[in-house]
């Protein structure tokens, strides 16, 4: 058993099911349900003019076909905010219009998959075709054919963060740049999917495969007609979100109808191509920027205009670009932001909150704007940059966005990753290659990034018990709000717990994603599970070693002041470590209050040892940290291949290590392939040309190095434990990174930027078109 605290590198609780095989997962839950298969819209835009169903409805096996007039539905809201309105709210099952191709128009349920996948294409629907967009600057431009008529335009929602005065105002030098941050999909290992189980007293309990369960809970409640308590959400093991679980599925709305309609459990899972078109995308904006600057290279300001592809339905998608516009400034010291954000419909698959929802976008704008600025003051990049981060004693840091900064030492980031890379020896190397006119040239990408998270200001709760589990065990029992899908969550709340309470790590167990068990949650996403939920079981933890020490002290016969933690785990009196009780006999004593004084059984809980806590954060922490990118570019192919990374970040109080590794490789990993190789392309009519895996390109392990991740530490005061968020870290600032580097191996051949992904492709027309000959090889 380990004794730990924060900080401390164990072995992660989470795997051991994993590896064994035994963890549940949403196509292992049995329960003699029944098989739903949804009809897709085949076409991007166009309204229903007819669903037949009849040969479906007599095929083999069939026992229902669905459509949005059979189920009549609440529709899915845009969003609870009233922004985007509510006229954009999504009918679970297209009733009129479809929007975008896989807009489901229909629901098969069999007794078998394979039934009910061959009944789905017996379904015939008549479609009169309508205009498709699919570039949102088109979608916006006057004449345009609107999606939604009631709006009036094609625009869902907008955001603006005006300068008082000429946000230039004394530039010496003013850049330009226009650069598209590409549409992707999340690509979950898991795709989406539910089983909905009706119960007795007209509700429903619904398993899903989800990232937030209260809050699937209350939309399938809004959605279904019905009162919250109607409605138990609860969630196996998730493999994989990163935001695109984030929303509510229309799907898992229609299979809960469904399976109330028949009094029958109904699974649905989809498959890798209906994930491929109808699962939440991320990104896609269109950036218009210009930065201003001093001949010195001091930022004088920043000005953009940015578009955000809400896709067929403008959900939380659509908030993303106004995210984006917060963090215009950055980690730098500018004074002066000017920025307007738009989402636009198009007829395309709609946008979610796919990791960093917004921070990746701004920051890859940022970054490339500085590069570019940096050639045409012939500046080094990375010396453009130390010019304009603040000190450390700027801190609290408020900025032109709106944001106070809480802490960080921008500089020793900078440094730090340029002493791990030798940065200056790479640029001799480069000028080496560059001179001999090498095929393969160097390229170097040195940036910094900044999150905000969570960017919303809730807190989370949580509650905890100890007991004594079977076979005379130490059980701690945690109950978060937040919801573990490979975050680590087990192990790191073991951590605090342990450091508090000196319990072993082992003994804790979470108790998680079911409403029926937690009462409230805003769920897992935005980089905030361990500084609002870990703040909570910090508290928690303090909650319980009061409860302990009243214990202890009564079956000591000693006073709760001089009870104390001992390095084993025991309680004992301080300064005579022979009297001391064991945390199980603790635990056993307070699950029997009659035994106890009244004012200690006063202090307990009804599973003796509880406590909980609902702890609010004083505001966003952010996270920050240096990222560099070495390539090599094959210049007469466009093959980039990517040689080093190094990443230096900072979130705070590191509580553990094991999990901040894993966030900061997985999100370098994503980062990258957004770089690279990812990117979901529409033809003119907006079908998907990327819809699975040979056509929609994702790195594997072998395309990738070895990262290099390192940490500094400056703790933020505004939560107890100090942390900051990190598991959007790595998807910020790899992409940029990345990018730069490719674009600073050809800036000798006249290239300045290339559009992601960058392609071999991309890159080799760019060097083609770059309007210089490279020259021969030596």
């Amino acid at each position: 058993m380990t004794t730990a605290g924060p900080g401390t590198i164990v072995l992660r609780n989470e795997d051991e099911p994993l590896l064994r095989g035994v963890a549940q997962y949403l196509p292992d839950l049995q329960w003699g349900q029944l098989h739903a298969v949804f009809v897709r819209s085949t076409v991007a835009s166009g309204r229903i003019a007819a669903i037949r169903t009849e040969r479906a409805t007599d095929a083999e096996g069939v026992i229902g076909v669905f459509t949005g007039s059979d189920l009549d539905l609440e529709p899915i809201r845009a969003h609870t905010s009233g922004i985007p309105p509510a006229l954009f709210d999504r009918p679970p099952l297209a009733v009129e219009f479809v929007r975008f191709v896989g807009d489901p128009v229909a629901v098969v349920v069999a007794d078998t998959l394979s039934a009910a996948t061959d009944a789905a294409e017996l379904v015939e629907v008549d479609y009169e075709t309508r205009p498709v967009l699919i570039d949102p600057e088109a979608a916006l431009a006057p004449g345009a054919f609107v999606v939604y008529p009631a709006n009036g335009s094609n625009q869902s929602n907008e955001t603006s963060m005006p300068h008082d005065g000429d946000v230039m105002a004394g530039a010496d030098v003013v850049v330009h740049g226009k650069f598209l941050n590409t549409r992707v999909s999340a690509a979950p290992m898991e795709t989406n999917g539910s089983l909905a189980i009706p119960e007795p007293n007209g509700g429903v309990t619904v398993w899903a495969s989800t990232q937030r369960v209260h809050a699937l809970r209350d939309e399938l409640a809004h959605v279904l007609g019905v009162e919250r308590a109607m409605v138990r959400v609860v969630t196996p093991q998730v493999g994989g979100g990163f935001g695109a679980k984030y929303d509510t599925a229309a799907e898992t709305a229609v299979v809960a109808a469904v399976a109330r309609r028949l009094q029958r459990s109904v699974s649905w899972h989809e498959t890798r191509a209906e994930s491929m078109v109808a699962m939440f995308h991320g990104r896609g904006q269109v950036q218009r920027v210009e930065l201003g600057l001093k001949h010195d290279g001091t930022f004088v300001g920043i000005r953009a205009r940015l578009i955000g592809d809400a896709g067929g339905y403008p959900m939380i998608g659509a908030l993303i670009v106004g995210a984006s516009l917060r963090m215009l400034a950055g980690p730098y010291a500018i004074a002066r932001v000017d920025g307007h954000a738009v989402a636009a419909v198009t007829n395309t698959t709609p946008v979610g909150a796919y990791r960093g929802a917004g921070r990746p976008e701004a920051c890859a704008m940022i970054e490339r704007i500085i590069d570019i600025a940096a050639l045409e003051l012939g500046l080094d990049p990375v010396e453009l940059r130390r010019r304009n981060l603040p000190p450390v004693d700027a801190f609290p840091l408020k900025v032109a966005t709106g944001y106070t900064y809480d802490c960080g030492d921008y500089h020793a980031a900078l440094d730090t990753a340029l002493a791990l890379l030798d940065y200056d020896a790479l640029r001799v190397q480069q000028a080496a290659r560059r001179a001999s006119g090498a095929v393969k040239q160097l390229g170097i990408g040195v940036i910094m990034w900044l999150d905000a998270t969570p960017m919303n200001r809730p807190g989370e709760y949580a509650s905890a018990d100890i007991t004594v589990g079977p076979a005379g065990t130490l059980d701690v029992a945690v109950r978060t709000g937040t919801m573990d899908h490979g975050q680590g969550h087990a192990t790191s709340w073991g951590l605090i717990l342990s450091g508090i309470l000196g319990v072993p790590v082992e003994s804790v167990r979470l108790v998680q994603s079911d409403t029926a068990v937690i009462p409230k949650g805003e769920g897992t996403g935005s980089a905030r599970s361990l500084q609002t939920t870990g703040s909570s079981v910090s508290r928690v933890g303090g909650h319980l070693l009061d409860q302990a020490r009243a214990v202890a002290a009564h079956l000591l016969e000693a006073s709760t002041d001089d009870i104390v933690v001992t390095s084993d785990g025991c309680l004992c009196v301080a300064g005579t470590p022979t009297r001391a009780v064991t945390w199980l006999e603790v635990a056993a004593a307070a699950t029997q209050p009659a035994g106890l004084p009244p004012e200690v059984a006063a202090l307990l809980g009804p599973r003796g040892l509880t406590a909980e806590s609902d702890l609010d954060n004083e505001g966003p922490t952010f996270p920050y940290g240096t990222h560099a990118a070495v390539v090599e570019v094959d210049t007469e192919t466009g093959v980039v291949e990517l040689i080093r990374f190094v990443a230096v970040d900072d979130c705070g109080t590191v509580i553990n290590p094991t999990t901040v590794t894993g966030q900061q490789h997985g999100g370098i990993a994503q980062g990258v392939a957004q770089a690279l190789y990812e990117e979901v392309v529409y033809d003119a009519d907006g079908n998907p040309r990327t819809a699975s895996f040979a056509d929609y390109l994702i790195p594997s392990a072998a395309d990738l190095p070895s990262f290099e991740t390192h940490r500094i530490e400056t703790p933020t005061f505004r939560n107890p434990l100090g942390a900051k968020g990190i598991g959007q870290g790595g998807a910020i600032g790899a992409t940029p990174a990345v990018q730069n580097a490719v674009i600073d191996a050809l800036t000798h051949l006249g290239v300045r930027h290339i559009d992601m992904p960058l392609s071999p492709q991309r890159v080799w027309r760019a060097i083609a078109q770059g309007g210089l000959t490279r020259p021969a090889t030596a």
